[in-house]
């Protein structure tokens, strides 16, 4: 039951978005949000560092689930890395809280890379929220999120997909 609004503001946002697409190459995009699977972490961090190389403005956003016993312990972030807890950042309605939304849609920003690979409806919130003016990701979803994907190969790791990623980017004028 308290799925329902999740799933319903969902589909509002998927319905009411009016982002401007428009495709980058790896060169001109600036400011970057990265959105990840909190476990993915370490996999993560050399995507972030290879972008801050190149000049990127990175600003990486998770969430984090509710433990569960018996589950490995989760990573500890660098505090320039926006956490969701599902502890305390939810309302009522099991909804990300209207405060951290409006953080997230005052950020400034051209390019959103989703690297999450899990299923969760809070990062899908997040991502169909979004304004960019190109949008990346490495998995098939049923809806039309992304402006252009990669997928992912099974074997392959997440920094070998972002530069498989980089090298289409870099070739396109």
């Amino acid at each position: 039951m308290l799925d329902y609004f999740l799933q319903r503001s969902i589909q509002s946002e998927l319905k009411n978005n009016k982002r401007q697409h428009k495709f980058l190459n790896f060169e001109r995009m600036q400011n970057v949000v990265v959105l990840f699977d909190i476990q993915d972490w370490e996999m993560v961090v050399p995507i972030i560092e290879d972008m801050k190389k190149h000049g990127k403005y990175v600003m990486p956003w998770t969430v984090k689930p509710k433990s569960v016993q018996g589950q490995a312990p989760l990573p500890t972030l660098p505090s320039n890395v926006r956490i969701i807890d599902t502890h305390r950042d939810l309302d009522w309605k099991r909804l990300i809280r209207p405060a951290i939304l409006a953080e997230f849609d005052n950020l400034k920003y051209d390019t959103f890379l989703d690297l999450s690979l899990e299923p969760n409806d809070y990062t899908k919130s997040l991502l169909v929220r979004n304004k960019s003016n190109f949008c990346l990701g490495f998995t098939k979803r049923e809806e039309k999120l992304y402006d252009f994907i990669i997928l992912k190969e099974e074997d392959q790791s997440l920094f070998e997909a972002y530069e498989q990623l980089k090298i289409y980017l870099a070739h396109i004028q």
